[in-house]
């Protein structure tokens, strides 16, 4: 751990918002989702962020893991690279600044405490539900995002310690909103433990969703068939299954994200209904 939290304390100091008070690719098929059954599985999986809006990536995404040997550490993040890349996120290029970390302890709650107590900002735009099961779960893979508001063009809001903050767009629709939450990094925490007999696609497969969704704490609990149960089922599934790629394609495959969660949702229902899970079955 000695090693590490260097290594994470310069991923969390760079531009940090100010919070206001390979393989080759693999084509899964499957039946069409239920609505009703869709709608009940996207909210329990996907939580919004503080601003009631459900944040992605609008930079291109940089993905590292740390912890474990470089040579799966490297094909982890190839699959998390390509996985981005099908659902319609952009990522960048070779040399980019890092931000979307996967970290790999085998003490997972003592690094989660020792990151908090050295850099307590990373969790400003989390809200105290969160930050509870961050600090007391057990469960062998955590995760957060650090956020930022900016208008739905992209330019960072302008607000001070005393006053509101400013958005000068006005318009206003039901589904279309003046602003958007903007993921600026993105932290997972995995188990070195939970790792023994799962494979580097299952790995890859669930650390991405952990890194571009805001995933729920008790996703995995969940009754629907998806890599998010991967620690906590004796059978659970070798890879990513089409819910799960419909979920990143939904949020990342339009153009546009400065929208109501409740028009997420519906972008992501319709995805899934049409039993579609990669960004180039939406074009």
């Amino acid at each position: 751990m000695s090693m590490i939290l260097p290594m994470l304390a310069l991923f969390l100091q760079s531009d940090l918002p100010v919070p206001k008070a390979s393989e080759p690719a693999i084509t899964v098929t499957g039946r069409r989702a239920d609505r009703s059954v869709s709608d009940r599985a996207v909210r329990n999986v996907i939580t919004p962020s503080r601003n009631g809006q459900i944040a992605r990536f609008e930079d291109p995404l940089c993905p590292a893991v740390i912890g474990i040997n470089p040579s799966t550490a490297r094909g982890i993040t190839s699959l998390i690279k390509t996985n981005a890349s099908e659902a319609g996120a952009r990522v960048a290029g070779r040399q980019c600044q890092i931000n979307a970390l996967v970290v790999v302890t085998s003490s997972p709650k003592g690094f989660i405490e020792a990151v908090l107590a050295a850099q307590p900002m990373t969790t400003a735009t989390i809200d105290k539900s969160r930050l509870r099961w961050l600090k007391e779960s057990d469960a062998p893979i955590r995760s957060w995002q650090v956020t930022a508001v900016e208008d739905r063009n992209g330019v960072p809001l302008i607000g001070n310690d005393s006053g509101p903050t400013i958005n000068p767009l006005t318009s206003v629709s039901r589904l279309v909103a003046t602003t958007r939450e903007a993921m600026v990094k993105s932290i997972v925490v995995l188990d070195v433990g939970s790792m023994d007999g799962k494979t580097v696609r299952q790995i890859a497969d669930i650390t991405t969703l952990h890194l571009l969704l805001n995933i729920a704490p008790d996703a995995g609990d969940r009754s629907v068939e998806s890599i998010l149960a991967l620690f906590d089922r004796s059978v659970a599934p070798q890879e990513m299954t089409p819910f799960d790629r419909g979920l990143l394609a939904g949020l990342y495959t339009p153009p546009t994200n400065a929208v109501t969660a409740g028009e997420t949702r519906r972008r992501i229902r319709r995805t899934l209904t049409r039993g579609r899970g990669y960004a180039a079955d939406q074009k």
